[in-house]
């Protein structure tokens, strides 16, 4: 069985110095570099953002069509070499892409044939959303919507220690009338019935976290009992998050009245 002793130095190296010259020919659209990095072959692929290129022919075809510049890469994160005894190798690089929030993933398979010396034999190149704006993010944006369904619920059930836990102690609360109250005047009015909400019915509920800020925008049916005087009107509403001590709390909100159909 051959060797495949992994990163021997001198061959890293090698597989170093082609792949930095192949990466300079992608800025300066050096197609002869292009070309010559890459196996003659029919069964030779690249996977690229755009392109999909199967066989030595269709890939210079793209990289001829590709006008010159900068390219996608703003900036490397991380280069991974790896060689396996003398003749093959594979090369994997991560990087930011230019202008946009996302990481570009970049992969080749190295060759090394007897008569033409190394050539990639295989590449793919892709990009995906950051980690943290796809996942923990989601994950937060979950977290603000159920604070704000556990408000809502607290005001219909007038759970008074449950709805202040839910406010944070500088809490501005817009009416849909324009009046403005604190957080102490917000829950007074509502101890005292004033107004007292006979229904609240959320929807359309939609949230993005800023850090450690988190932005509702909602509908929401309202039955509302004031001096006697029962209306039922909708509103549009922004409500806005802050995460402090490990919990959402509503700092602002801030509703409008849907005129009616």
């Amino acid at each position: 069985m051959s060797d495949l002793t992994a990163n021997l130095p001198e061959v890293v190296a090698e597989v170093r110095a082609l792949f930095e010259r192949y990466e300079q020919a992608l800025v300066d659209k050096d197609v002869d570099v292009l070309d010559a990095t890459f196996w003659r072959s029919p069964h030779t692929i690249r996977y690229a953002m755009n392109e999909h290129g199967y066989g030595f022919d269709e890939i210079h075809a793209h990289r001829v069509a590709r006008p010159p510049g900068p390219g996608t890469k703003e900036r490397r994160i991380r280069l991974e070499i790896l060689t396996l005894g003398r003749d093959l190798a594979t090369v994997n690089l991560e990087y930011k892409v230019r202008g946009k929030d996302l990481i570009g993933r970049q992969s080749q398979t190295w060759v090394r044939f007897p008569d033409l010396g190394w050539k990639v034999i295989s590449a793919h190149v892709s990009a995906v959303e950051p980690p943290s704006s796809k996942g923990e993010n989601s994950m937060s944006e979950n977290e603000v919507l159920q604070a704000d369904e556990k408000r809502f619920d607290a005001m219909r059930k007038q759970d008074w220690p449950a709805l202040e836990a839910a406010l944070a102690d500088d809490l501005t609360y817009v009416h849909s009338t324009a009046r403005l109250e604190t957080k102490a005047e917000h829950v007074g009015n509502l101890r005292a019935g004033k107004p007292f909400y006979r229904g609240i019915a959320p929807r359309e509920q939609k949230a993005r976290v800023i850090g450690d800020v988190g932005i509702v925008n909602g509908v929401s049916e309202m039955s509302v009992e004031n001096a006697g005087k029962e209306q039922k009107f909708t509103v549009r509403y922004l409500a806005v998050y802050a995460k402090r001590g490990g919990q959402w709390r509503m700092t602002a909100w801030q509703s409008t009245r849907v005129p009616d159909a």
